[in-house]
C-alpha cells in the first residue's frame, strides 16, 4: 500500500482518489477559537495580567541582555507554555520588542530574546 493508498482509506475514499479532494473539502472549518482554547483563555485570564506585570519585570531588570520567554519562566518558575503568550501580549501591546538576539533554550532551539521597548 502507497502513501496514497493509506490518505485514501483514512477518508474512505479507497481506489478513489479523486473523491479525496472532495471529502476534505466538505469538513466543515470552525471560525475561531476551539472550545478548549477559549476555556483556556478565560481560565487564565485572573492570572494573565499578574504574569504580564511579573515578565515585564523581569525583562526590565535583564536591561539590555533581554530574555527569551524559556529564560523568563525559569526566572519566574513558572511554566513557559504560560509565559510565551504573555511575550505575544507584551510585544502586541508595544511593551517589548524583538532585540535582533537569539538564544538556544534547553533543546538545543534559537529563541528570540526580547527586550523593553524604548
Amino acid at each position: 500500500m502507497t502513501a496514497n493508498d493509506a490518505q485514501a482509506d483514512l477518508f474512505g475514499t479507497a481506489g478513489n482518489l479523486a473523491n479525496a479532494a472532495g471529502v476534505i473539502a466538505s469538513i466543515p472549518v470552525q471560525p475561531g477559537k476551539t472550545d478548549t482554547s477559549a476555556a483556556a483563555a478565560r481560565a487564565i485570564e485572573p492570572v494573565a495580567a499578574a504574569l504580564r506585570h511579573r515578565c515585564l519585570a523581569a525583562l526590565r531588570r535583564a536591561g539590555g541582555k533581554g530574555l527569551t520567554p524559556s529564560e523568563c519562566a525559569a526566572r519566574l518558575r513558572a511554566i513557559v507554555l504560560s509565559i510565551r503568550p504573555r511575550f505575544t501580549d507584551l510585544k502586541d501591546a508595544g511593551f517589548i520588542r524583538d532585540s535582533g538576539m537569539r538564544r538556544e533554550n534547553a533543546r538545543g532551539r534559537k529563541e528570540i530574546v526580547w527586550v523593553v521597548a524604548s
